[in-house]
This record gives structure tokens, sequence and C-alpha cells, in this order.
């Protein structure tokens, strides 16, 4: 680098170029005359071309190019066209000098299109494979700037450029390969081209930049966007198991800002994957990340990590042991924030298990669930509903806690939703509030009742009809809810479950024939809808489950001695002897209960059909 440096003075100083240090080093370079960049251009056009002034013209053209004045006058005076021309015609001393002044032209967004039309990339990409050309460096760099568009990125993959790029990590020339690692992070931020950047070789080579503690903060930071863009694909992930994630977390430990920002990012997407997911807790990377939770620029990647690593059962264990969940929860009170959806899907994640759920009502979870629930976008809502419903079925009291906060009206809305797997998260909420009983009445008050029927029957509902049928169950404990679910003809679609659905939907509808039957006027119509003659069926079913649910409800249907009579019809005494046998009730005053109302149902069918006879 300080031979080339010298090397640029020199010819800028036998240009007779004031400030050479400054014009070599700066960011940006004086404005010069229109009359100068004109001389400088003449003296690139052939014929008159001579290689000499031609290579010195270059060179000093690329230096005032950083400018974005002179860049404007060299487009004003054609200056594209021949730069393009001097790369691809002049001599060889020329091309190189030349690929360094249209890198800094590139610099220009405005003039990238022009550039790329005029087939620059495609005369980069030889001059690449040209080894008797110098300035290698420049010919990357320039491709590096052309590449920040996306049109770009594939001419360059298409004419071989990546992988001369790849080849070039191995140069012995550091700034060749600093360019090199340029080019590939440009184009690895294409998702088409990101397996194919992302070779062992390039992560290999961008883990060990990392790590190196000698290295400048810019290439480290390069290193960083390079891993983060392929980070996703197996290769990479692969290579940096064995050697860049350690230096992932002491980058998110150990800095702020950008860099931070960009390992976060490459563990976000190592974490889509198992193997790397316990890599990163392994090497202590776990609170690191919930600390990044603070950091307003960081926040996003790491509730995406957090959100990637909780899909790991083991690995929210440790989020939970580490004092996660109280941060996540934290950032559900900014609703707008671009980084909320990953860190209500971490909380669902969480939820699923036991001390998961203790952790997040203590932290204040269920409230703020709620209100996304009612007031947050599609996919923040399905996560909410997901971590409401394990809320809700591992602790009590968030029942009547979603009950009171208006939840359960809102999951009534979303019953009616077109999105099938919005409505099977707000009906599995509902079924779990229905568990609570003075949320029943609540439920059915709310216009549930009706929703819920026809969620048994809708032809694309399938996803809801074992949780319509559970949360019918429950609410047919009360009295009023039975009457309105009578009223509403729900009978013959629960008995229509017990007769075609799987076996878990006809157990929980035979449940809520079970009791809707405590009334003895709906058992006539429970009877009348066919429901014996299905609970008669269901008594052959291979599922004890089944057997079970069902002779229930016929023992209960038994109560009224009239319809023993349609039991044996169907053929369901020896089935229903059989069952009564080998049923696994537990305690023995529910056996003998079942047993005097199967005897009194029985004997009392007797004496009415005597009765009949005299």
């Amino acid at each position: 680098d300080a031979r080339e440096r010298g090397r640029r003075k020199c010819l800028t100083a036998s240009m007779g170029g004031g400030g050479v240090d400054d014009l070599a080093d700066a960011k940006t370079a004086c404005p010069a005359s229109a009359a100068e960049i004109r001389c400088l251009l003449a003296k690139l056009k052939a014929p008159l071309l001579k290689e000499a002034e031609a290579r010195q013209a270059a060179w000093r053209l690329s230096l005032l190019a950083r400018s974005p004045e002179n860049r404007a006058a060299v487009a004003a005076e054609s200056g594209l066209q021949i730069l393009i021309d001097a790369m691809k015609k002049g001599p060889a001393s020329c091309r190189g000098p030349a690929a360094s002044a249209v890198a800094s032209m590139a610099l220009g967004v405005e003039y990238g299109r022009a550039l790329i039309g005029g087939g620059t990339i495609q005369s980069l990409v030889r001059l690449l494979k040209d080894r008797q050309v110098d300035g290698q460096e420049d010919v990357l760099q320039a491709l590096a700037n052309l590449a920040h568009s996306s049109e770009a990125r594939g001419i360059i993959v298409v004419h071989g450029g990546l992988e001369l790029a790849i080849h070039l990590l191995e140069s012995d020339n550091g700034n060749s390969a600093f360019q090199a690692l340029r080019v590939l992070t440009q184009i690895s931020a294409d998702s088409d081209f990101r397996c194919e950047a992302g070779s062992s070789l390039a992560t290999d080579f961008a883990a060990r930049l990392l790590m190196d503690g000698s290295e400048e903060e810019e290439k480290k930071l390069l290193a960083l966007e390079f891993l983060a863009n392929v980070a996703g694909e197996p290769q990479s992930a692969d290579a940096l198991v064995a050697c860049g994630i350690p230096a992932l977390v002491h980058t998110v430990e150990m800095q702020v800002g950008k860099g931070k920002a960009e390992a976060l990012r490459a563990l976000a997407s190592l974490a889509e994957r198992e193997s790397p997911g316990r890599a990163i807790v392994a090497e202590g990377g776990i609170q690191p990340i919930i600390d990044s939770l603070s950091d307003g620029s960081c926040a996003p990647e790491a509730a995406r990590c957090l959100a990637n690593l909780s899909c790991n059962v083991d690995i929210c264990q440790v989020i939970v042991n580490r004092g996660g969940v109280p941060k996540l929860v934290l950032d559900l009170h900014e609703p707008t924030s671009g980084h909320v959806g990953h860190s209500v899907f971490a909380i669902a994640n969480i939820s699923e298990s036991l001390q998961g759920c203790k952790k997040i009502t203590e932290a204040g979870g269920v409230p703020q669930l709620v209100k996304l629930v009612i007031r947050g976008a599609q996919p923040f809502r399905l996560s909410a509903l997901r971590a409401l419903s394990n809320l809700s079925e591992s602790l009590e009291d968030n029942r009547d806690t979603i009950g009171k906060s208006r939840g359960l009206y809102q999951c009534v809305v979303l019953l009616r939703s077109g999105c099938e797997r919005t409505a099977a998260q707000a009906v599995r909420l509902l079924a779990s509030l229905a568990e609570y009983g003075p949320n029943r009445r609540l439920i059915g008050s709310a216009g549930a009742i009706q929703i819920l029927i026809h969620l048994l029957t809708a032809p694309n509902r399938a996803m809801c009809r074992l949780n319509a049928a559970r949360a019918l169950a429950d609410i047919c404990h009360e009295q009023r809810c039975r009457v309105h679910l009578v009223q509403l003809e729900g009978i013959g679609p629960l008995v229509g479950v017990c007769g075609k659905e799987k076996d878990p939907e006809r157990v929980q509808a035979a449940r809520a024939l079970h009791n809707l039957a405590m009334d003895p006027h709906i058992q006539r119509s429970i009877v009348w809808e066919g429901g014996v003659s299905v609970l008669v069926e269901m008594l052959h079913s291979a599922n004890f489950e089944v057997r079970e649910q069902a002779l229930h409800t016929l023992i209960r249907l038994g109560m009224l001695h009239e319809h023993w009579g349609a039991i044996k019809h169907e053929g369901g005494f020896i089935p229903l002897t059989r069952q009564l046998i080998v049923s696994e009730v537990r305690d023995a005053f529910t056996i003998l209960r079942h047993v005097v109302r199967f005897f009194n149902g029985v004997f009392g069918a007797l004496l009415m059909s005597h009765w009949r006879r005299v």
C-alpha cells in the first residue's frame, strides 16, 4: 500500500498537481477546471494517445473524480465513453489507471447505469483475467463500486467475475484481496448469488480477517458485513461453526455501532440452524445478545437472533435463565418498532414451557400481548395469539386476566378472519378461555356460539374444528349457552363431527353432546338428530378415548328411559356393557354412578315396555 501511494504521488507530482498528500489520501478532491479535465480526456483519445501521457492523465482523472463536481464535469465532456474505450482498447499500461478512473466515476450512482450499459463490467472482468495488466486492485475496486446495482451483480456473475474475485482472495497483494472481498460482499447482498459468493474459501478468509487483531477497523467491518450476508448459507454456516462464531460473539461483547449490528445479523442468520445455534450458546453468546436488546441500533438484530434461537427448547430455557424474558416483554411496549415481531415470536416460543409462562406473566407480558392482538399487525397477531393460548392453558389466572382485558371479545372478532391460521389461533385461545367458568357466559354473550358452529362445518376451516368443538363442549356447561346452541341448530353439526371427523374432533364433539344432555329436553333433540346411532358407532372405534366418551354420553342420554329403546335398536347394548366393564374411570363413586344409571335406564326401559303392553 505504501509503494502504491508513493507511485501515485510521483505521478501526480510529475503532472504538476499541487497538494500531493491531500490529493492522494483524501476521500474527495478539489474541483478542477473544465479546461483541465478536457485536456486530460484529450490525452486518452486515440489516435493521438501517447502511452506515458495517457497513463498519467488516467491517474489524474481517477483522483479528481473522487469529487462529485469533477465527476459531473467528466460526464459533461463525454468522459465516460473515453474512459471505457481507454480501458478496452488502450495500451496495457493504461488500462489499470483507466479502471481506477472508472472506479472513481462509479462512486456516483447517477453514472452507474451508463457505465454498466457501455460494457464496462465485461471489460473489467476481462482485465482481471489478463495477468499482464497492472492494477488489479483498481479493477476490483471498480467492480465493487459498480456492484451496488443489482443489475451489475448479475453481469459480474454471468461473466465469471465472482469466481475470479474468490480466487484473488489468496493474492499476495493485501489490497487486491481486500477489494476482492468488497466485490463478494456486494454480490452476496443479492440472495440469488449468496450461495456462490459464500464459499468456504471466502468465509474462511473473512473469519481470519475478523480474528486478526492487527487488521484495520474498516477491513473488519467489511468482513462482518460479508459474514452477515452469507451466514444463512449451509456451507458458510459450517465454516463459521468451525472458526468464526467466537469472533462474532466477541464483537457483540466489545464493539458498538455498525460492527456490533453486523455481528448480530450474522449470528441471527446462523441461529436459523440448530447446530450453529448450539455453538452460539456454547460460546456464551446468549447474554451479550440479550444485553443488546437495550441498544437501539442493535435491538432489531438482537431480537431476530433470540427469535431464531428460541425455536430450540433447550436454548429457550437458557434465555429464560439469563433474564431475557423481561427485556423481550419490554419491547412489546412499542408495537410500532420494527423488531417487535421478533420479540413476540420469541415470547411465543418461550411460552411453550411452564417456567417460561410464569416468567412472562411475572414480567407483565399478558396485557401487552392482548394489546398486540387488538391493535397489532397480522404477523404480530399470530404470535401473540399463540403466546396467549399457551399462557392461558398453563396458568388459570391468565384466563381471567385475558377475559377482563378485552382479549376475549377480540378473539370472537378474529374467528371471522379470512386467514385460516389467524382463525385457528383465535379459536384455540377461545377454547382455553372457555375452561374458566366465568368466561363461558361472556363468550356466549359475545356471539361466539354461532361462529363456532359454522367452523364445525366450514370446508376451508379444517384447522379450527378441534378447538371449535372443544370450546362448545366447555361453553355448554352453562344452561343459557346450551339453550342458545339448540336454537342456533348446533346439535346437527356436532353429531356430524362425531360421525365423520378424526378421533380428537369426535371426542370433543361427543363431550359437547354429553354436556348438552344435562338438559332432558335437549336429550330428545340429540336423539332426533341421529346422535344415538353415531355414538353407538363410536363404541366400536379402535381408539379407547373415543369409546370412553361415547360411553359417558350414552349413559347420560339413558337417564331418560325412553332412549334405551333407541340405544337397543342401534345395537348399542352389548358394546355399551363391554365398555362399561373396561372403563378407566378412577374413582369408585363415578363407577357406581355409571352402573346405577346404566341399570336404572335398562330396568326403567323394561318397565315402560311392560306398561305399554299392559
